[in-house]
């Protein structure tokens, strides 16, 4: 499995009040990885080239964040179906590789929007998908 990842730094306007980083912002993150993920896949990345709909989204929040924190989110497939995908998350310490701040995972349908319907994926595109399946 060929592995991908993608150097987060926590800026000040992602804490919150507590001091940490704001549990909605950890999905912005998971976004920002799977967006520089899928970028990969295609010549021209554009929201009207963006071929998915994104079906479900979870996270699990491990550890608190601080401003400062290094991060790194590990991104890979977990698994693959006729119309969708599974995404996993990793958000774990660039520094201290052991301590881990959150997991997560997204479903995204291969989606034909003139259509206004679901649709099976392309061969090529899963061949892509499976170099990082785990």
């Amino acid at each position: 499995m060929e592995e991908f990842s993608l150097s987060i730094k926590v800026r000040f306007m992602d804490i919150d009040a507590m001091g940490h980083v704001n549990h909605a912002t950890i999905f912005s993150y998971f976004a920002e990885g799977r967006n520089e993920f899928l970028s990969g896949f295609y010549d021209q990345f554009t929201p009207q080239g963006f071929p998915f709909i994104m079906a479900h989204v979870s996270c699990d929040f491990l550890n608190p964040i601080s401003l400062g924190t290094d991060l790194e989110l590990k991104v890979w497939v977990r698994e693959i179906k006729d119309k969708s995908f599974k995404l996993a998350y990793k958000l774990i310490d660039r520094v201290q590789s052991d301590v881990s701040y959150a997991k997560g995972e997204s479903v995204q349908i291969y989606y034909d929007y003139n259509q206004n319907k679901s649709v099976p994926m392309p061969a090529n595109l899963k061949k892509m998908l499976e170099r990082f399946l785990e």
